[in-house]
Order: C-alpha cells, then structure tokens, then sequence
C-alpha cells in the first residue's frame, strides 16, 4: 500500500512538474527555515497527512482534466459543511483565482485519514514488521458527509 501512495504521490509530483500552463498559485512554496522540523517519520514534505490525501486524490478517475487538491476539512460534531460545499466555497476558490471565471470547483471525494496509526518500521533491505497494519484512510464514495466524518475533501478545478 505505501508503494503505491508513494507512486501515486511521485506521477502526481511529475505531472504538476511538467504542465506548462500551471498557474503560479499552484506552485509549491519554499518551506520557511521554521517549518524544516525534524519528524520522527520519512517524508520530507511538510505535513504527512496532507501527503497521504493528496496521493489518494490524484490516484482516483475524474471526468475530464483540472487541477486535484485535498482541503482539509474540520472533523467536529457541530460541523455541517459538507466537502461539496468547502470544495466549491469562496474560501477554496479565492486561493486559485488566476486563469478563466469558466472554471467549476467540486468535489470529487471524501476521505478520513486516521491519525495515530502505528508507524512501521522501515525495510530496505528485510522484511521488518511483516503482517502489521499501518496507514489507514477510510473512502467515503461521496461529498455529502457531514459531522465527524471526513477530515479531508478531494476537490477539482476544471471546466464542465
């Protein structure tokens, strides 16, 4: 499982490389001296979770191209926003405004990443921690679940 979110995450990385018509917005932005903490796992992104649901996104099939990002989304009881909402809300789409007013902002899933999971141990060159449960990220298969349910929303930036 953790080769294929780490290939998923490498062609997502290479296609956002390689497309010319990437807005600057979308660009990644240099990690500030602040925020190169050490962590007691392998990954050299800032935010491992964010890692995982960006993975997960790209690897799914959507109708026609865009641009795939994973929001955050607050896991409370009180929260009623659903990912279709905080996809397609003015707080998501102010922060990728460049380029044509024709775009639609929706949300193609839903997702929970459990956090706490154990961390297994690394295995170059043996077969550490075999049979061990590691990540675990639940698919909704919508964008209406509200509540605490999906800690993270699957969006698109594309034409209809």
């Amino acid at each position: 499982m953790k080769i294929i979110l780490v290939s998923c995450l490498l062609l997502a990385l290479a296609i956002a490389e390689e497309d010319v018509h990437m807005n600057e917005e979308l660009l990644e932005q240099v990690p500030q001296e602040e925020d190169s903490v050490k962590r007691g796992f392998s990954s050299y992104y800032r935010n491992y979770y964010d890692e995982i649901a960006m993975s997960v996104c790209a690897s799914m099939p959507m109708r026609g191209g865009g641009y795939i990002f994973p929001v955050r989304r607050a896991c409370s009881s009180t929260n009623k926003q659903t990912c279709s909402q905080l996809c397609a809300s003015a707080g998501v789409r102010k922060q990728l405004t460049a380029g044509s007013s024709s775009y639609i902002f929706e949300c193609l899933e839903s997702l929970h990443i459990y956090k706490g999971r154990p961390q297994l141990a690394a295995n170059p060159g043996g077969n550490t921690d075999v049979g061990r449960i590691g990540l675990i990220v639940y698919r909704y298969h919508s964008c209406s679940g509200s509540s605490c349910g999906p800690n993270y929303c699957c969006c698109r930036k594309g034409h209809q």
